[in-house]
């Protein structure tokens, strides 16, 4: 896994990975965790967050080549 500083342009990315990791917190409680719901704007700009991605091998092709997930 390769982790650096996320960007601005990550924001997305990282709304959506952070609700999917408090998914089922989000199911047991019956609303969203703080973390879920946090403005991850200011404390990318402070490089305060991290990113990454995972290669594993793509299992669709006969190939040996790599396939990111996010």
């Amino acid at each position: 896994m390769t982790m650096r500083i996320a960007t601005i342009a990550e924001l997305p990315a990282v709304m959506t990975l952070t609700s999917a990791a408090y998914q089922p917190y989000t199911d047991l409680f019956g609303y969203p965790p703080i973390p879920v719901t946090e403005n991850y704007e200011p404390r990318i700009e402070r490089g305060e967050v991290c990113y990454g991605r995972l290669m594993v091998p793509w299992r669709g092709s006969r190939s040996s080549s790599a396939m990111p997930t996010t």
